[in-house]
């Protein structure tokens, strides 16, 4: 996320040069958050370390999901590569599957937090001494926003 678009397949490869296993976390489309330039779904990353031979295992989101002691982001964000054909794998593979398997999800509490970061926005153009233009801008900013925070339907 906090790597321009063109340098994330050189990043992912050398994560993968590494070590057998990667624990990997990444802002997902409207997360928000500091100097992030690439926020993806979750399959774009497991696509580029598929590149690598290396496979996802949605293991740890669905263990962590509701610990309220660890931030929402992890929570929603983190995912297990691991190298195919390694030991790691086949120990992995004897485990269930999760069927959470890289989907795209916006955890509650961190949704919760943009809407209520949206409303405050939307509260503030109420006292807005300014015309009636530069609220109805903002109003319409305030509207694109939303939808682009908006979770994705379910699949």
């Amino acid at each position: 996320e906090h790597l321009h678009p063109s340098y994330a397949r050189g990043h992912v490869g050398e994560l993968c040069r590494l070590s057998d296993l990667v624990l990997f976390s990444a802002a997902v489309p409207g997360q928000q958050g500091v100097n992030h330039l690439n926020e993806q779904w979750p399959e774009y990353w497991r696509n580029l370390f598929s590149l690598n031979d290396f496979s996802s295992f949605d293991v740890l989101r669905p263990v962590i999901w509701d610990n309220a002691l660890i931030p929402a982001w992890y929570r929603q964000n983190t995912v297990l590569y691991v190298r195919r054909g390694s030991e790691s794998e086949s120990k992995l593979m004897a485990l269930n599957r999760s069927d959470w398997d890289c989907k795209k999800i916006f955890h509650p509490d961190h949704f919760a937090g943009l809407v209520n970061l949206a409303s405050r926005v939307k509260n503030g153009l109420g006292q807005c001494n300014e015309d009636e233009g530069v609220r109805s801008s903002a109003r319409q900013l305030l509207r694109s926003v939303r939808n682009r925070l908006s979770p994705p339907p379910s699949s």
